[in-house]
């Protein structure tokens, strides 16, 4: 998920896909624009955020990490940033992001092993 943000948009399909009614593929910003002027509000697998998400300290809240978790608890999605809760899309500086808490968080929110524990034969 998070090679989507490092490299540019989305190359899957995806919620806004579904609600555009496009093919699996690359978001363009055009798809950007044209879900911000159509698509209704936000879904559990989609989410549209004003600002990028600043490196949370210790002990801080981390709403990076709440909403990663809270998609991957489900069917994923799509996390997309630069746009305002009044939906105009302001965008977002490149040479601001930085994955490298980004990628911290999604590590922090993977499975690290299934444990499946069986009871001794009889």
């Amino acid at each position: 998920m998070l090679a989507s943000y490092a490299g540019g948009m989305a190359s899957s399909w995806t919620r806004l896909h579904q609600e555009l009614g496009i093919s699996p593929g690359p978001l363009t910003y055009a798809h950007i624009e044209q879900g911000v002027n159509e698509v209704v509000g936000e879904r559990d697998d989609l989410d549209w955020k004003r600002d990028l998400p600043k490196k949370a300290e210790p002990g801080e809240w981390n709403e990076f990490s709440k909403d990663v978790a809270a998609m991957a608890n489900t069917r994923g999605g799509l996390l997309i940033y630069g746009v305002r809760n009044d939906r105009k899309i302001t965008g977002i500086d490149p040479s601001a992001v930085q994955t490298e808490h980004l990628q911290d968080a999604v590590n922090r929110c993977r499975v690290l092993g299934l444990v499946l524990p069986r009871p001794p034969a009889a």
